[in-house]
């Protein structure tokens, strides 16, 4: 005789739940599970920080992407969205895009090109649709000098946000803090005239240990002289 039920029945029903999302929450708690989830992904990220150091915008976002599917979303990668958009999660007509962007590492991006990640979202993929009025861009910095540290970048980036408010209507900014590391804004989106509102993610990947046993390894030795080079 069968007693309850089985983990299968268990997964299934999680399996589907995750995929009609839609039909379960308001998108606004949608968008809140979401986030949730990939603020665990990121800190998860964290503890293997040298992993993605030689990585690029796409192979970094394809670890979260992975996450997020081994989590049953319904992600999709490198998308069609009115362009190739990094990460997108879809549930019905509920929807979230999401652009990804280096700052520093060897081509030595600056915020300039963290800015065309966000023209690329908010000008290109999205169109601010009922169910889609929410977007992330991920940062990944790869500091190249102490400078770079990842409140200096989100302090300079959100300068630029701030100098081009006139391009922005009724512009909206909630800073990062100790507690809370993403920065979020909102304005009128050029298509809908309704609020978009985008979550800038920040994902520091500096790995250069100062232990004895760090600074013995040769394999941190030209990253150390090139990060120091550069403070």
């Amino acid at each position: 005789m069968s007693i309850g039920n089985t983990i299968d029945d268990f997964l299934s029903a999680r399996d589907l739940m995750m995929h009609n999302l839609h039909s379960k929450f308001s998108y606004d708690d949608f968008i809140k599970l979401l986030y949730k989830d990939l603020e665990y992904i990121t800190s998860i990220m964290m503890d293997g920080v040298e992993t993605y150091n030689d990585m690029s915008e796409t192979e970094i976002s394809r670890q979260i992407y992975n996450n997020l599917k081994m989590k049953n979303y319904g992600a999709e990668l490198d998308s069609d969205k009115n362009g190739n958009a990094d990460i997108s999660v879809i549930s019905g007509n509920y929807k979230w895009i999401s652009e990804a962007k280096i700052f520093g590492g060897a081509n030595r991006y600056g915020v300039d090109h963290i800015n065309e990640g966000f023209l690329q979202l908010t000008t290109r993929y999205s169109k601010g649709e009922s169910y889609a009025y929410h977007g992330g861009l991920f940062i990944y910095i790869k500091p190249n000098g102490r400078g770079d540290t990842e409140k200096s970048v989100m302090d300079d980036w959100k300068a630029v946000i701030e100098r081009n408010k006139d391009k922005l209507n009724n512009l909206e900014i909630n800073g990062h803090c100790q507690t809370k590391r993403y920065l979020t804004t909102k304005h009128d989106h050029q298509v809908s005239g309704y609020p978009y509102i985008v979550k800038h993610i920040p994902i520091c990947l500096l790995h250069l240990p100062e232990d004895k046993s760090g600074l013995k390894a040769k394999k941190y030795r030209q990253a150390r002289e090139e990060y120091k080079n550069n403070s």
